[in-house]
């Protein structure tokens, strides 16, 4: 990596990609120079993005190796590229994850919930295409955990989508270890679901603090203001007082106008108090709202658990009578046949009858 580092201090871009080229075509130097390569990958994307992103489909290919150390530095190297340009990593979705290599197929996937955690919508198309479900029930454990991840980073935004491509999938096959897998990110995305019902809640709640929090400000200001004008009107009274000008009724008047404010604020604080309880018990409703959701969701679980043991039930009754059937087809069959053979029986003791007649 120093030729190349040199190659860039001397601005030759061009050179220092054919280097990287040709260099990751020796066979007997490769090894070393692909744990070279990977172990300063940040440090040439610090130098050259260009670089970087020229030889990314040569670094692709290197996310089978089975060196587990640099593989998953590979894929942290490639972190920040696929998380600002998923663009770059959707176009080989598809081939690296029909992968026969587990590795290959594990670090796209990988790279794929790299880009899911800040551009959902670039990945969630390879999901509607169903490949990336079928990896739940892949033959190697670590790609069915990351596809799980993978799903649930995608869910985070598009929760609905995925939960409907994996019903559909779920009731069109029998294999036990996709269903299964299929159901950790369900149950996953019903948390995300309940979660962001929960924060829409609180964001509302948080909104009505805010109004109230202006409203009180507001009375506040013009408590302060009538307070300001009390202090004017009793100056002005004093004033009025002292040189014996004003009528008595123009001083009553002030003063009524005086106490209709005081009133009006007090009335104003009262309502204020009265959107305060208003607010408490909406919080008491939407906890208890929450405990009755729980209730529910666990009745249905009920529910579910007993109409399964009616099935089974079911079944084996049907299963009863089939076997009665079939034995009562048996016993028929045998009755028809025992007939035959009696009939045929009595044919033939009246012939030898009419021939003993003849002689």
């Amino acid at each position: 990596m120093e030729e190349v580092f040199r190659l860039l201090e001397e601005e030759h871009i061009h050179s220092a990609i054919e280097y990287i080229y040709e260099k990751l075509k020796e066979k007997d130097s490769k090894g070393e120079f692909v744990e070279d390569l990977i172990n300063h990958l940040n440090k040439l994307n610090e130098k050259s993005e260009i670089i970087f992103k020229t030889i990314f489909p040569s670094l692709l290919k290197l996310i089978g190796i089975d060196n587990d150390v640099l593989r998953y530095s590979l894929l942290l190297s490639l972190k920040s590229l696929s998380e600002s340009d998923p663009e770059f990593i959707v176009p080989f979705a598809k081939e690296y994850l029909s992968s026969k290599n587990g590795n290959a197929r594990e670090g796209m996937i990988q790279l794929l919930t790299f880009a899911a955690n800040t551009d959902p919508k670039k990945v969630k198309s390879l999901i509607d295409d169903g490949q990336i479900i079928e990896l739940l029930a892949d033959k190697d454990d670590f790609v069915q955990k990351k596809t799980i991840d993978l799903l649930r980073a995608v869910g985070k935004k598009y929760a609905l989508d995925i939960e409907k491509k994996l019903i559909e999938r779920v009731q069109s096959t029998t294999n036990k270890i996709l269903k299964d897998n299929a159901e950790k990110v369900l149950k996953s995305l019903v948390d995300i679901k309940k979660l962001e019902s929960e924060g829409l809640e609180k964001k509302q709640l948080e909104v009505k603090v805010k109004v109230l929090e202006s409203k009180e400000k507001q009375v506040t200001e013009e408590e302060v203001k009538i307070k300001e004008d009390e202090i004017r009107t009793r100056e002005v009274i004093v004033s009025i007082k002292k040189e014996s000008e004003m009528k008595n009724y123009e001083i009553i008047a002030k003063e009524k106008e005086l106490i209709e404010k005081e009133q009006a604020l007090k009335v104003k604080t009262l309502n204020l108090k009265e959107a305060d309880l208003i607010l408490k018990e909406k919080e008491k409703e939407i906890e208890a709202e929450k405990i009755r959701h729980k209730a529910d969701q666990l009745e249905k679980e009920i529910e579910i658990t007993r109409k399964r043991a009616e099935l089974d039930i079911v079944k084996k009754e049907l299963e009863i009578k089939e076997i009665e059937k079939e034995k009562q087809d048996i016993i028929k069959e045998e009755k028809k046949r025992l007939k035959e053979r009696l009939h045929k029986m009595g044919e033939d003791d009246d012939e030898g009858f009419e021939e003993l007649n003849l002689d």
